[in-house]
């Protein structure tokens, strides 16, 4: 059974996966070499997904372009996006999937739908001066969160 640590914090293992198959995460439990991830906190002091807060996720759609493959995307991702969103107020997690069929989703979650609408310029700009030659935005989606709660992957 998985639980919290003293902290409040979700025990969550490595994911010791490769790139491809797993989501580049940031923002809770524990990063890879299993260092303490920056709590990320509101103004109001509860973590994205406590009760009484509304959380934000924003899903872009994208096509995948011959140029390259979805480990490299990730890995330029990881280097790239996800260091620009954590600077960011309100963020609170990023990931990728590899849907299949040239298709990948690009899933962010946010503390506010402003932290959220203006992580829309920033990924298309990012998007188009980091990775146009790799993938295509089809589509870009913002909502309300209802349920988004993890459990541990084992390896």
């Amino acid at each position: 059974m998985h639980g919290a640590d003293p902290t409040g914090q979700p025990n969550v293992p490595s994911l010791g996966q490769p790139a491809a198959l797993r989501a580049v995460q940031r923002g809770i439990g524990r990063d890879d070499d299993q260092r303490r991830v920056p709590d990320r906190r509101g103004r109001d002091g509860r973590r994205a997904g406590d009760s009484q807060r509304t959380t934000i996720a924003r899903v872009d759609v994208a096509e995948r372009l011959i140029n390259g493959t979805f480990n490299e995307l990730t890995g330029i991702a990881e280097k790239g996006i996800l260091p620009m969103f954590e600077k960011e107020h309100g963020f609170v997690n990023y990931g990728l999937v590899d849907a299949g069929n040239i298709k990948v989703v690009a899933i962010s979650i946010w503390e506010t739908r402003e932290a959220a609408q203006k992580s829309v310029s920033m990924a298309a700009t990012w998007v188009q001066q980091n990775v146009s030659d790799r993938v295509r935005l089809v589509n870009t989606d913002i909502g309300d969160l209802a349920l988004f709660h993890g459990v541990p992957v084992s390896a």
